[in-house]
């Protein structure tokens, strides 16, 4: 099977939170890249809604805007990150590692 990812994934679940359309909620961030993370939780949203997932990174947490891309009723829904703010970006090195150079050359002014 090919592997379509753009990004490099980590696997460490995070307790974070999400809201949308549909609402907000606390939820488990199964896994998180430069390019979205999945969410597991039993609410889902519609496949491309606009959402704000938050994740904790050490003592703070940052928001981060994206729209939701899959839909897996009863398990979660991935959500693609829309272009990064600058500030996301150096929050998330905390966590990912170093940026590749697209997400950079891509990043918004805060």
């Amino acid at each position: 099977m090919e592997n379509r990812r753009q990004f490099i994934r980590l696997t460490q679940p995070l307790d974070g939170h999400y809201r949308g359309q549909s609402g907000a909620l606390s939820c488990r961030i199964m896994d998180i890249s430069w390019g979205g993370c999945f969410i597991e939780t039993l609410s889902t949203p519609s496949r491309g809604e606009q959402t704000v997932v938050t994740v904790p990174v050490r003592d703070t947490n940052i928001e981060i805007d994206g729209c939701v891309v899959y839909v897996d009723r009863g398990m979660g829904f991935a959500v693609r990150f829309d272009p990064l703010t600058a500030a996301n970006v150096e929050a998330l090195k905390e966590l990912l590692g170093d940026p590749p150079p697209s997400v950079v050359a891509g990043a918004k002014a805060d």
